[in-house]
C-alpha cells in the first residue's frame, strides 16, 4: 500500500472519539481510503481556485458592481378578505399558524 497522508494512529484516535472498535488492517484500510478522498477534495478545491480565477479575470466582470434601488410599494391584486377565506384557521383579522420557534401555547 502507498504512504498515505493521515496516519493509522490518527484514523485509531477518530475511531475513538466514535467509539468504534477497529482491527490494525481495517485502520490502515481507512487510513487509505481517507487519503483518497482528501486527494479528491485537493483536485476539486484545485478546480474552484482555477475557475474563481479565470470568473475575476474575465472582462465582463470588471465592471461588474452592487445596484442599489429603493423598494416600490405596489398595491396587491389580492384583497385582504379573499386571503383570509384561504388561511387553514383566523385569529380574529389573523392568520393563526404553529409555533415552530419553542413559544408558549395559547
Amino acid at each position: 500500500m502507498a504512504k498515505s497522508s493521515i496516519s493509522t494512529q490518527e484514523v485509531a484516535q477518530v475511531a475513538s472519539l466514535a467509539k468504534l472498535a477497529l482491527e490494525q488492517n481495517d485502520l490502515e484500510k481507512y487510513a487509505h481510503q481517507i487519503d483518497e478522498i482528501l486527494g479528491y477534495v485537493g483536485k476539486v478545491n484545485n478546480l474552484v481556485k482555477d475557475e474563481h480565477k479565470v470568473l475575476l479575470s474575465s472582462p465582463a466582470n470588471r465592471d461588474l458592481r452592487n445596484v442599489w434601488r429603493e423598494d416600490e410599494v405596489h398595491p396587491s391584486q389580492v384583497s385582504s378578505e379573499d386571503m383570509l377565506a384561504n388561511a387553514p384557521e383566523l385569529e380574529g383579522t389573523h392568520i393563526k399558524v404553529p409555533v415552530i420557534l419553542g413559544g408558549e401555547d395559547e
